[in-house]
């Protein structure tokens, strides 16, 4: 094997290596280095998500008393005296699950969104 050095056009230092005529397969990972830097380059911070301190209000609306309203599989409540249920919920995409056991176990399921500061209604008639 046999080093050599040289400058390119950008004052850079460029190293070449030649190597004996090899008769087998090999395989070769070419890997950048700065000459004259000690230590390792500096890393990024990481992205973070932004902060979700962003919400609006679901509002749902049944003809019946104590339906079970899920989101995203996850047990919010149930309809008051009225059949409403409102949630300050932050800002993103849901799955919704109403339940009516006092209806013979009815149910209804769909997706909303909830967008900033504003109101999404789910209006449901069993």
């Amino acid at each position: 094997q046999r080093v050599s050095s040289s400058t390119n056009a950008l004052g850079q230092t460029v190293l070449s290596m030649t190597f004996p005529q090899i008769t087998q397969a090999w395989a070769v990972n070419v890997m950048p280095f700065n000459v004259g830097t000690t230590g390792l380059p500096p890393v990024n911070p990481p992205v973070m998500p932004p902060s979700t301190n962003q919400f609006g209000t679901l509002h749902v609306q049944t003809n019946l008393v104590g339906a079970s309203v899920l989101i995203n599989n996850q047990d919010y409540g149930s309809t008051d005296t009225t059949g409403r249920l409102n949630l300050n919920l932050p800002v993103g995409s849901y799955r919704i699950r109403i339940e009516a056991p006092a209806a013979g176990f009815l149910t209804y399921d769909d997706s909303f969104v909830i967008n900033t500061n504003q109101q999404s209604d789910v209006l449901v008639a069993f």
